[in-house]
């Protein structure tokens, strides 16, 4: 336990008292409307004040053990490592870089800096930034927009990508989304720092710390003493901010009958509208939910009180900041006096190579405050630049960064004993030793070789619950506001203030594709009712159906999970407080990337399959006050890794759209693939186009086939595309594809559920995975009411009740029924109903009569087949090959190019010749023929000209006749230097076509492509500014020279190995994993 100056029997009954205020007032979620009598819509919800359902208290004081054989990665090490992004932090940072010293700043967030980009605030006043030091105040002026009143607007972009330049122009490292949870202590020193991450836990290690946390969490972690401030006797003051739609002019808005305003008024900032209120201090681990579910009631509150009043009466508030800022509430036991601002003061007594820089460091309360903004008072950077780095270097005796080319890198460290604290209450009781709580999925792409071990280590069971949402996004918002509604005892976790995903946060309002149904209809309407009370965004509506329902709500990132055997028991979460435990029955992954599932070793995908790319990922500026963030359709980075999530947000954060003055700094992540996990059932591409049913079908989706970047699918390599971008496919999805091989007591919701890469790209759309959460809240009631397994639940039950909310009609459900009697086609899975006898088996394919088999084949033979019914005719290989022979001898033009595709995609060479002499015709010619049917920038939706498609069959057949064709083509391959077009697709294609050939013949054309320019040399070694990788065409063309590698690789040239390990160490994750794979 951190020290304090009270007693050790005083600082246990204030802990326990806390934890048990906790488990009984949850975290003191706000109720922001009533739902209306009867009807159950909130549409005409007043905002109030009342306390949420929360989860019941463990019944007893318990931990769970961690278990990890290899401990934690170490990724980094550095003479200084600072964590957290305060805007001192960051100019502390550049300044000791630019000294010669090796610094890393680890951001918990995704934007810099943390108390202006993330809470929101992009505004100085005047009379501070006069008295800045000279260097910020002439940096935060380049990046000003304009000046209101004591005001000085800034441009956000401006200031974040500013402050990553100065930091790598220094020579500084920067790692993003690293939220710390932990720290290695070798006596009196920290000698690394533990993070919870996207892909698990990580470490830094350093021979010194500077914490720039607000509450200077990582010095109390490693045990630092700390007393209460006497300005938090009476409360703390929290300010939230909001982007406005129009507000009125002036500084200030009188509002009536919101007591808790500070001064009965909120602050005006040009388009920004500042809350602030005194609010109760409340326990480290709730703090977070407490004022940020606090705050949001209040700017609620007064959104509603301004439009009734008439005092702002179209009051619209666009979207606020993921954090409220409040003055602190405790400071260190410093060195020094505690009467003002010097390197002793933010030394703790018990650290001897840890410096705090921020508002918690030894010093009057009213200069704490000051503090907390990031010039208005004395420059902390200035302070702890003179810090004795010598001697705090000396006292820990951690070897120098292995990453330094100059030094020796022998280890020197004493033999003193490391200790690890993951929690602020590691010496809980271990639990039942069946329960562990598991991190690892995938080793980091590049680190230190190094780990921090955790084996063994305790961390607390703070709660336990019915049904555990990791996740408040698009489809876990639904899926906690639906299992709460039904009377169950739920919890949702996440990492943002506000709720929503991509939805909301993320800049993707439009519900573009996706079916409509009742279920999200319902939940637009209860969020709208509240929204055009309060004027408050979306975020803040679906935040109300959230209370409304009674879901208890705490803010944290997922780090582990809990499993018993083969079931998933709870989640490991990174909290102010370390890493803590929640148990549950049952628990729904809604991290968008099956986080939890993968962590409990569930089999999983990523990306294509093929390699690590995904579609492509967006990051993307907002743009003044609309709701919806620019979209990139670029570049896709591995998420998993640190370093290329930084690379990926860096380069993404400078590709144009979106940077005009009045344009904000994107901090929610948005990628559109990452993981899927294996389930019992696999929604596909070709199950999709031939509209295979699934018995246990537990909602449809609705889309067209948006493939943003690289396909996987041979159907789609081959051409069976459609070309018509606005045509919707329904997708059934069976409730199997939620379930994980092999796990029980978890689903797994999102975009993470078990499909393929091509199918992801339709079945996505938000109305959809809404849905999929509802269909998530109802599967664990049945579950939690009868007693069964995940896997049990009676199906005919769940569809029921899926029908009775609006999620699935009886005609979905009939439908499937009906066509997958008797098809004589191959069998699918099997379906377990909770029922005694054997399990139901359904069929894949619908059932289709010969007759129409034959009339199928008949309009391909014509050349008027849609894609869909090609697909019909492919998935049926035994009855349709007889029938496509003999149509073939007869049929001319297109349809006799169809029929032969068709056979050659079947394996029958019966076509081959037909599909030889259509790919000379097209690349007869001094250059490859132009195509330009693309949305964006090549590859795109899995369109590519007609010959790339042919060389893919003729290769897939086994027809090494086509090599001929491959080396015309890579002879007059000519890159675009300035966009990627359709050449990408005759590159990829030859690559493709090697790949399956393998044979020694095809290395004269994929040594022609090695040699091409633009293809050549272009990659990016590790330790490469991260915005050198701006260019998405260098990016396609990168991995267009992995594409010709691998193919040489496989074609048994050494060439190749030599291109595969230089892509190994390359700077682009993506691109070193997949290498990496074949290494």
């Amino acid at each position: 336990m951190p020290k304090t100056q009270h007693s050790s029997e005083e600082s246990a009954v204030s802990h326990n008292t806390t934890r048990r205020g906790f488990l009984k007032a949850g975290t003191a979620a706000v109720c922001l409307g009533h739902a209306a009598q009867g009807s159950g819509d909130a549409g005409h919800a007043t905002p109030v004040w009342q306390a949420a359902k929360v989860p019941s208290e463990p019944a007893e004081a318990r931990a769970i053990r961690c278990a990890s054989e290899q401990g934690v990665p170490v990724i980094a090490d550095a003479q200084l490592l600072v964590v957290g992004s305060h805007f001192q932090g960051c100019f502390l940072a550049e300044r000791l870089a630019n000294l010669g010293k090796t610094v890393v700043l680890a951001a918990a967030d995704t934007s810099l800096p943390r108390e202006m980009a993330i809470a929101l605030r992009p505004w100085i006043k005047r009379r501070h930034l006069e008295q800045a030091p000279a260097d910020m105040r002439e940096f935060l002026q380049s990046c000003g927009r304009e000046k209101v009143g004591d005001d000085w607007i800034l441009n956000m972009v401006a200031v974040t990508t500013g402050l990553e330049d100065r930091l790598l122009d220094a020579g500084a490292g920067l790692y993003y989304d690293l939220q710390p949870c932990g720290v290695q202590l070798a006596g009196r020193n920290v000698v690394a720092v533990v993070f919870a991450s996207k892909g698990s836990l990580v470490a830094i290690e350093a021979q010194a710390i500077v914490d720039c946390t607000p509450d200077a969490r990582v010095a109390r972690w490693a045990g630092a003493g700390f007393v209460h401030r006497d300005s938090a006797a009476q409360g703390i003051v929290a300010r939230y901010s909001m982007l406005c739609n129009r507000p009125p002019s002036g500084t200030s808005l009188r509002v009536e009958g919101v007591p808790e305003l500070l001064g009965g008024r909120v602050l005006l900032h040009a388009d920004f509208i500042e809350f602030q209120a005194r609010l109760p201090v409340a326990a480290s681990l709730i703090r977070e939910s407490t004022c940020g579910l606090e705050m949001r009631r209040i700017a609620a509150e007064t959104g509603r009180a301004l439009k009734e009043s008439g005092v702002w009466p179209e009051a619209a508030f666009v979207r606020g900041g993921d954090i409220v800022l409040c003055d602190p509430t405790e400071k260190i036991v410093g060195r020094g006096d505690g009467n003002g601002l010097s390197v002793d003061a933010c030394r703790p007594r018990e650290i001897d190579n840890l410096l705090v820089c921020g508002p918690a460091a030894d010093v009057p309360d009213a200069m704490a405050q000051k503090l907390a903004e990031p010039v208005a008072g004395p420059a902390l950077a200035d302070v702890l630049v003179q810090a004795p780095w010598p001697d705090l270097f000396t006292s820990s005796k951690v070897s120098l960064p292995t990453h330094v080319p100059s030094q020796s890198h022998a280890r020197t460290e004493p033999e003193v004993a490391r200790v690890v604290r993951l929690s602020s209450t590691n010496d809980a009781a271990a639990s039942a030793p069946t329960a562990q709580a598991r991190f690892e999925e995938l080793r980091p792409i590049y680190g230190t070789g190094r780990h921090v071990p955790i084996d063994g280590t305790n961390l607390p069971v703070v709660a336990q619950c019915q049904v555990l949402v990791a996740g408040g996004g698009t489809s876990g918002a639904p899926a906690a506001t639906t299992a709460a509604a039904q009377g169950l005892d739920t919890l949702v976790i996440d990492k943002y203030g506000d709720v929503g995903g991509t939805h909301t946060i993320g800049g993707v309002p439009k519900y573009w594709f996706g079916r409509h149904t009742e279920f999200v209809q319902h939940l637009d309407r209860q969020a709208a009712g509240m929204m055009d009370q309060t004027g408050m965004p979306k975020c803040m509506g679906m935040l109300n159906n959230l209370i409304q329902a009674g879901a208890g709500l705490l803010r944290g990132t997922a780090a582990g999970t809990v499993v018993e055997g083969d079931k998933v028991v709870g989640g490991v979460f990174a909290t102010l407080d370390g890493l803590v435990v929640v148990k549950a029955q049952h628990v729904i992954d809604a991290t968008g990337d099956g986080d939890l599932a993968a962590w409990a070793g569930a089999a999983t995908d990523y990306g294509t399959c093929h390699d690590a790319m995904t579609m492509w990922d967006n990051f993307a500026h907002y743009r003044g006050t609309n709701p919806e963030a620019a979209r990139h359709f670029d570049c896709a980075f591995d998420l998993r890794d640190p370093s290329d999530l930084t690379r990926g947000i860096i380069s993404s954060r400078r590709r144009g759209a979106g940077r005009d003055a009045r344009g904000f700094p994107q901090y929610y992540l948005t990628p559109r693939e990452s993981r899927h996990i294996r389930g019992r059932a696999t929604v596909t591409y070709e199950g999709i186009l031939g509209r295979r049913r699934f018995r246990d079908v537990v909602l449809v989706a609705l889309s067209n086939f948006d493939i943003k970047g690289i396909a996987c699918s041979d159907h789609v390599f081959a051409g069976y595309v459609d070309w018509d971008y606005s045509r919707n496919h329904p997708a059934p999805i069976p409730y199997r594809a939620l379930v994980p091989e092999r796990l029980e007591g978890i689903l797994v919701i999102g975009k993470a559920y078990s499909c393929t890469h091509d199918a992801l790209s339709l079945a996505r759309m938000q109305r959809d995975l809404m849905a999929m959460g509802g269909v998530a809240g109802l599967a664990a009631t049945q579950a939690i009411r009868t007693g069964r397994a995940l896997s049990e639940i009676d199906i005919e039950q769940l569809q029921s009740e899926l029908v009775r909310a609006g999620i699935l009609t009886w005609a979905d459900i009939h439908a499937d029924r009906l066509e997958a009697r008797v098809t004589g086609w191959q069998a699918g899975g099997t379906i377990l109903t909770g029922r005694k006898g054997p399990p139901v088996t359904d069929q894949q394919w619908p059932e289709l009569s010969a007759a129409d088999l034959q009339r199928a084949v008949h309009q391909m033979a014509a050349g008027q087949l849609l894609v869909e019914r090609a697909v019909d005719i492919l998935v049926r290989p035994q009855a349709a090959l007889d029938l496509l022979r003999q149509a073939l001898p007869s049929a001319s033009g297109d349809g006799r190019i169809e029929l032969a595709r068709a056979l050659c995609f079947l394996g029958d060479a019966a076509g081959a010749e037909t599909l030889l002499a259509e790919l000379a015709r097209e690349l007869d010619g001094d250059q490859l023929p132009e195509w330009e049917h693309r949305r964006h920038d090549m590859p795109d939706h899995g369109w590519a000209p007609p010959a790339a498609y042919l060389i893919f069959l003729l290769a897939r057949l086994g027809d090494r006749r086509v090599i001929a064709q491959m080396e015309t083509v890579a002879d007059k391959v000519r890159m675009n230097p300035a966009r990627s077009d359709a050449i990408f697709c005759y590159v990829h294609a030859v690559c493709l076509a090697a790949e399956h050939l393998a044979h020694a013949d095809c290395l004269d054309a994929l040594n022609t492509l090695a040699d091409k320019p633009g293809i050549k040399g272009s990659d990016l070694p590790r330790g490469t500014d991260p915005r050198q990788t701006v260019d998405p065409t260098a990016d396609r063309y990168a991995y267009l020279e992995f594409c010709v590698g691998r193919a040489l690789f496989r074609c048994g040239s050494p060439r190749g190995r030599e291109i595969i390990a230089r892509y190994a160490r390359d700077l682009r994750g993506v691109l070193a994993r997949s290498a990496q794979s074949l290494s």
